[in-house]
């Protein structure tokens, strides 16, 4: 910051020296001082250039600096990184770091102490390098996306895997491995039979919309309160966002209640940066306060048990952003399902869309770089309307290319399938659907959860409160049509 300022104090010095010569060459040069004067004036005008420095901070030569990891160190498990362009303005340049030639993760700017740049980076899953040490680039660019400099470096990771790779093992980094045409699986065995879920109790609220709801029409309105029990009564995703002032404490108040039950709470991580790509959804988080963000509902989440669905529509929603904040989009979920992970019984699902909406070896590839490695698995039709049965092909399918991670399915909408138009915002003629289980008779299919309460409205469409508003007559006529 010193450097910055004092290289543009001397930028505007030079330019006030220049002016003043300008205009006192003008009133002179009609005198026998006009020779003296540009004399005067040209070794001002070199020695100004001399000693100007470009206002951006820049020197001729920038160096990166990697403070961790350092050369050679060995590191495991969830690692911060952190570097600095020297003699820069942390504001002026952006970074990335990338492992073997991969792809680019972004590091965003952390004003602690010195001010730098910072990525997490799990690394306990490299294990594609038989001697155990990696090549680490710390890469600068300017805020016009041009590389001004690099750094690389080698560490070690020490190797935790116990299985013997596949023949067809690549000796490139996960994250940059090309997506194949058709499906392929990548392990020697199959996936586990089990879930972590099979022995739990998912949470019902019981201060939910639908319980306040059915319990304020059982005197006058008993038959509809019937109808409104069979929403209070089954287990429902938390939203949390923006909208809450303090996410650590709402989120450590429902896990906390949870825990009392001696059951699994399913929240839903909602505050990507240009979320929902700026429709009835949309937030306004910045990049650099998401992580943080994210670190308070892990702190709020503790060391209980949790199922995290991390950021609806992320991912399928991808295409609507620039290049650049693709990447940023992509490095922030993958330090998201790092940072939430750290906590051992914290469950993430990151989002993967709806069988109708991306290809699944795309799908697939934007997972890889969300960091599905780390996860436990993914979601699939989250406030959306497909029946089960095609949720449950589209799932069997992605997961083939990623390893057989296990997935969830939202059903809480679904049970008449999607309208014959093909709404998704507040369609007529909806029903529930499979009611929420950790017993699905499908080795990969992890839940079915209802992640959009039931009676939420989609948003200011066909008659509907704004998004997330609670819309009895919605919820009743979902309950009223179910098969159940």
């Amino acid at each position: 910051m010193i450097a910055y300022t004092t290289q543009k104090t001397l930028f505007d010095k030079k330019e006030k020296t220049q002016s003043c010569m300008a205009r006192m060459i003008t009133k002179y040069k009609k005198s026998n001082k006009f020779i003296i004067l540009v004399a005067i004036f040209t070794v001002a005008t070199v020695v100004a250039g001399l000693i100007s420095i470009d206002p951006t901070g820049a020197t001729s030569n920038p160096v990166v600096s990697n403070w961790w990891p350092t050369n050679s160190a060995n590191i495991d498990g969830v690692q911060p990184f952190k570097g600095l362009l020297d003699d820069w303005n942390v504001n002026d340049y952006s970074m990335y770091w990338s492992v073997d030639g991969g792809q680019l993760n972004l590091m965003l700017t952390n004003m602690t102490g010195y001010p730098h740049k910072e990525s997490i980076a799990d690394v306990s899953g490299w294990n594609w390098r038989a001697n155990n040490v990696y090549n680490i680039a710390f890469i600068a660019k300017n805020n016009n996306g041009s590389e001004v400099a690099r750094t690389t470096f080698s560490v070690t990771v020490p190797s935790t895997n116990t299985t013997t790779a596949p023949a067809s093992t690549t000796t490139a980094p996960p994250a940059t491995t090309t997506t194949p045409s058709s499906p392929t699986s990548t392990l020697s065995s199959p996936p586990p039979a089990t879930s972590w879920l099979d022995s739990l109790t998912l949470y019902v609220d019981p201060n939910s919309n639908a319980r306040k709801q059915a319990d304020g029409w059982r005197s006058s309105r008993s038959s509809d309160a019937a109808q409104m029990d069979k929403i209070a009564a089954q287990p429902q995703s938390k939203w949390f966002g923006g909208w809450n002032s303090d996410v650590a404490s709402d989120v450590d108040k429902y896990v906390s209640a949870a825990a009392a039950k001696s059951a699994v709470p399913v929240l839903v991580a909602y505050n990507i940066p240009q979320r929902d790509c700026g429709g009835y959804s949309a937030g306004d988080t910045m990049a650099d306060a998401y992580l943080s963000w994210i670190k308070a509902v892990a702190l709020g989440i503790g060391t209980r048990q949790a199922l995290v669905v991390l950021e609806p529509d992320s991912l399928a929603n991808l295409d609507c952003l620039s290049v650049t904040d693709q990447t940023t989009r992509l490095s922030l979920l993958s330090q998201a399902v790092s940072m939430l992970k750290a906590n051992a019984g914290t469950h993430v699902y990151i989002d993967a869309g709806n069988p109708h909406w991306k290809p699944a070896d795309i799908m697939a590839a934007r997972l890889n770089k969300a960091n599905i490695t780390a996860a436990d698995g993914f979601t699939l039709n989250v406030s959306n309307f497909h029946t089960t049965a095609d949720n449950t092909t589209y799932g069997q399918l992605l997961s083939t290319y990623i390893n057989h991670k296990h997935f969830v399915i939202d059903t809480s909408r679904n049970g008449l399938g999607p309208a014959a138009d093909g709404q998704w915002c507040n369609p007529a003629g909806r029903a529930l659907g499979n009611v929420p289980t950790t017993q699905t008779s499908n080795t990969l299919i992890d839940a079915y959860v209802w992640v959009k309460a039931p009676g939420e409205s989609d948003g200011t469409c066909n008659s509907g409160p704004s998004a997330g508003t609670w819309w009895a007559d919605y919820a009743l006529g979902l309950a009223q049509r179910a098969s159940y």
